[in-house]
């Protein structure tokens, strides 16, 4: 216990003695101190500087507290009975009242627990205790976080990649990507680190993230699903606004200015949606709130946008619109630019507004009005009809009539009125209201010789027509005190003894003014004589009792393998001090030859030595001498051997296949090789079974191509008995020879009489079929096609010659060209399978030749510079191309 607790308690009683009735006098002359909660504390430099500002705001809104001596204890470990009752209080959950025998029984926190298990917030382990002393660790804040926020489940948001990710238990993973999705709680470069407990000062800037109240308006930056980003910060869509909030409204929303209601960081309610982005004549935005509760206000400051609902409460339409589609009833319509308006669409408009005599808007037929109400000055004709139905209204109803037919601005054809044309309304000139007095100057009391005195004079006046006011002094003798005024701060200051009553005047400029008057009093400067204190007997206090130490958490049986290490436990977790008294603690061993433990302040280590069990007893001691004791077992069991996975001994070496081979093996013998001596089992896996599958026998990889071009990559695993593997991967790509090849015209003779041939050529791995050949001449809409079981053979001729010809080779494709009585170059274009494959010209008494080195032929145009003119009547080359290039 605290050994100063008698100076303690003698000052605090002299002290009280001494001032208290000063104390009590002084807040009677000052009409009372306010409470206010400080954010200043006496280990304030203990706080983070990350953490100060947060901890302060937290203070400031009453989430979080500090202790009654001043402290803060801001590396405080947080346990689940302050988290539920910090819960509880910012979400101002009802409490239960207790009954008296469970109040003197239970814990203090215990209405703020049930409070919070019912929400399900926090529940328990699975025996149903809810371990209120246990300390809060970040994986299961994000749970806690998670269930708050209402964000079990969500599908949107920026999932972030964890380097610690295993050390996360199974049932908090979820949770924890989902918090740190929607900024809940961070990560330190990359690392989430689970198991760490919460400090106080941590959750104090979590508590006034999560826990703002009122309406704010920001812009909606993006919208990922179900979580919108509002400048920028993820907040979860309830199901009410996913009918708003989503992929079909995103062009329309991009960057809108809402005012939203996101309490616990679940976008909840709306009361304004204001339209910023634009579209285009061919594509507008559009909002479509059909089927949606929505009763907020939509505002639009954008070109083409189209608005789509059942019905609008209130549409405004403000600078930077000139073109908008709306297409549902309107309650009321505010026109709020001096830019003409275009309105497309359909519905019906209970109240339409002009803000301004400027303001025009146009509408069609198929929108009705019900009424118009104009600004000062507003005319009838500011509404436009498409095919005009607003008449001007007569005077006789009490509208304007400023458009007679003696002048006025040029306006739109004669209109044809309406069945039931709106009612127009023109507000009167507004009437000048005089300022009023709102709080009056209290008299002043003051002694010769103090400074000047400030009166804030826009706390006593105001003005209903927010007219600025003037002020001025009409009343006051400058014999006992001078006065300035400077804007709405006036300054009195006293010269003299006496009083003097000052009369402030507030006028606003249009004839209307108000006085108020205050009395002034100087007092001479008069010095009182202290009183002597009254010094009170001496009274010494009982000393309060000491209580012992308390075990507040039982010691678990400690199960481990010899050869490893345990985590130190923290043994303030284990016992507690109902007087706050710091404890010491002793630890000691039944059997010392199986394991013994060391104590360092408060954190106990185990140590192991051999197979075995031992009792060990840990003493916790106050410093009157005042003990408890808790005992747990150790039971340490012999090593597990230690198996070690396989390893990749050497690569498999890229695999090229060429187009058209079914199938290929590789030898996985030497591939892997285990340290332990397992055997080992293979599979494999391709990242494109299109491409090549694969199946293993034993340590044969056998892979099946699948006769398509392209690559993929196979991922070879091996796998002990233990289930521990390694892998390795190689590449097989399937390519094709004849790319880039093509059949082309290799040869065109015209020679004399019927001397006349062309010589096509096959440069591919593959033999063509004359039937899917076709040649389209220049001279002719007959083309030349060839029988269906004509082959031309791979890296081949084919000689098309003229049947009337001198040509006697039988390997010759025999037909008639009827080239002879032609004088003038013809043009042939050679198409396979209906696509254009080559363009050649066959010119008269010439003999021309493809150049060697020509793969392909020339599809868009004819290439003379392609072609070697061997001279006339020359035939020696036909069927004989000699290619360059190989298949």
């Amino acid at each position: 216990m605290n050994q100063d607790w008698k100076k303690l308690l003698l000052t605090s009683i002299v002290v009280g003695m001494l001032w208290g009735n000063q104390i009590v006098n002084a807040a009677d002359q000052t009409g009372g101190v306010a409470n206010h909660i400080s954010s200043v504390f006496t280990d304030q430099t203990d706080i983070r500087s990350t953490s100060l500002q947060a901890v302060q705001e937290a203070v400031k809104q009453g989430l979080i507290a500090g202790y009654p001596d001043g402290s803060f204890h801001p590396r405080q470990h947080l346990t689940r009975r302050e988290m539920a009752v910090l819960l509880a209080k910012a979400a101002h959950l009802t409490l239960e009242e207790p009954s008296q025998l469970v109040r003197n029984n239970s814990d203090w926190a215990t209405p703020y627990i049930d409070a919070i298990r019912k929400v399900g917030w926090m529940t328990g382990d699975a025996s149903g205790n809810f371990r209120a002393n246990d300390p809060i660790r970040r994986e299961e804040l994000a749970s806690i976080l998670v269930r708050v926020t209402g964000a079990q489940g969500i599908k949107g948001g920026q999932q972030q990649t964890l380097s610690d990710e295993s050390m996360v238990s199974s049932w908090a993973k979820e949770q924890v990507h989902t918090a740190l999705k929607l900024g809940l709680l961070e990560s330190s470069e990359g690392s989430f680190n689970s198991k760490a407990l919460v400090e106080r000062q941590d959750i104090a800037g979590i508590l006034v993230d999560v826990f703002q109240t009122g309406e704010r308006t920001a812009s909606l930056t993006k919208l990922d699903g179900d979580v919108a980003y509002i400048d920028g910060r993820p907040f979860v869509i309830s199901k009410e606004l996913q009918s708003i909030l989503n992929d079909g409204n995103k062009d329309a929303l991009q960057n809108a200015v809402i005012t939203y209601d996101a309490r616990t960081r679940n976008l909840s309610s709306l009361s304004e949606i204001q339209i910023v982005q634009a579209g285009t004549v061919k594509d507008p935005v559009t909002l479509d709130l059909k089927g949606s509760s929505y009763k907020g206000v939509i505002s639009v400051s954008a070109d083409h946008v189209i608005l789509r609902a059942d019905t609008l409460s209130q549409v405004f339409l403000k600078s930077g619109v000139s073109v908008v589609s709306i297409e549902g009833d309107i309650e009321a319509v505010t026109v709020d630019t001096t830019d003409k308006v275009t309105v497309q669409g359909s519905g019906t408009w209970k109240q339409i507004q002009m803000k301004d005599a400027k303001s025009v808007i146009q509408l069609p037929e198929t929108v009705k009005t019900d009424k118009v109400i104009l600004p000062k000055g507003g005319v009838s004709t500011q509404i436009i009809r498409s095919t005009p139905t607003v008449t001007r209204p007569s005077s006789n109803t009490g509208t304007s009539n400023s458009n007679s037919d003696s002048g006025g601005s040029s306006g739109p054809s004669t209109p044809t009125p309406e069945t039931n044309p709106p009612v127009v309304i023109v507000p009167p000139s507004p009437v000048n209201q005089p300022p009023v007095i709102q709080s009056t100057i209290p008299d002043k009391s003051v002694f010769w010789g103090e400074g000047a005195q400030e009166i804030d004079l826009s706390t006593v006046f105001t003005d209903a027509d927010e007219d600025e006011l003037s002020y001025e002094i009409s009343e006051i003798n400058h014999n006992i005190a001078t006065v300035d005024i400077q804007g709405s701060t006036l300054r009195i200051q006293p010269v003299a003894l006496g009083n003097t009553t000052v009369t402030v005047k507030a006028t606003d400029g249009k004839g209307g003014s108000i006085t108020t008057s205050f009395s002034y009093l100087v007092n001479p400067f008069v010095i009182t004589p202290p009183i002597p204190p009254v010094i009170p007997p001496i009274v010494t206090p009982l000393p309060p009792i000491n209580h012992a130490p308390e075990v507040v958490k039982t010691l678990q049986t400690v199960e481990i393998q010899l050869g490893t290490t345990s985590d130190p436990i923290d043994l303030k977790t284990i016992f507690s001090d109902p007087d706050g008294d710091e404890l010491t603690f002793v630890v000691t061993s039944s059997d010392n030859q199986v394991a013994s433990a060391d104590i360092t302040d408060n954190m106990m280590l185990l140590n192991f030595y051999s197979v075995g069990s031992a009792t060990m007893t840990v003493t916790a001691k106050d410093n009157i001498g005042a003990e408890v004791k808790s005992e747990f077992t150790v039971e340490v069991k012999a090593p597990v051997a230690i198996n070690h996975k396989p390893t990749v001994a050497g690569q498999i070496s890229k695999l090229n296949v060429t187009l058209g081979k079914v199938s290929d093996t590789v030898s996985l013998d030497g591939v892997f090789e285990d340290s332990d001596g397992d055997i080992l089992t293979y599979t494999a896996e391709s990242s494109d079974s299109n491409v090549v599958d694969t199946s293993v026998q034993g340590e044969t990889l056998t892979l099946g191509f699948k006769n398509v071009i392209g690559s993929a990559t196979v991922t070879v695993k091996a796998t002990d008995p233990d289930g521990e593997e390694a892998e390795t991967t190689f590449t097989v790509k399937v390519e094709d020879p004849d790319a880039g090849k093509g059949l082309f015209i290799s040869e065109v003779v015209w020679g004399e009489e019927f001397n006349q041939a062309i010589e096509l050529y096959n440069p591919t791995s593959k033999p063509l079929n004359g039937g899917d050949i076709t040649i389209v001449r220049s001279d002719t809409d007959t083309p030349i096609t060839l029988d269906p079981d004509t082959i031309i053979p791979t890296t081949g001729t084919l000689v098309l010659a003229e049947e009337l010809s001198n040509f006697i080779e039988e390997e010759y494709y025999y037909l008639i060209l009827g080239l002879a009585e032609n004088t003038e170059p013809v043009t042939l274009t050679l198409y396979y399978k209906g696509e254009i494959m080559d363009t050649a010209v066959i010119v008269p008494a010439q003999s021309l030749t493809r150049k060697r080195d020509t793969v392909q032929g020339d599809k868009l145009s004819y290439e003379p510079s392609e072609w070697s003119n061997i001279g006339e009547n020359n035939y020696d080359n036909l069927g004989k191309f000699d290619s360059l290039i190989t298949p």
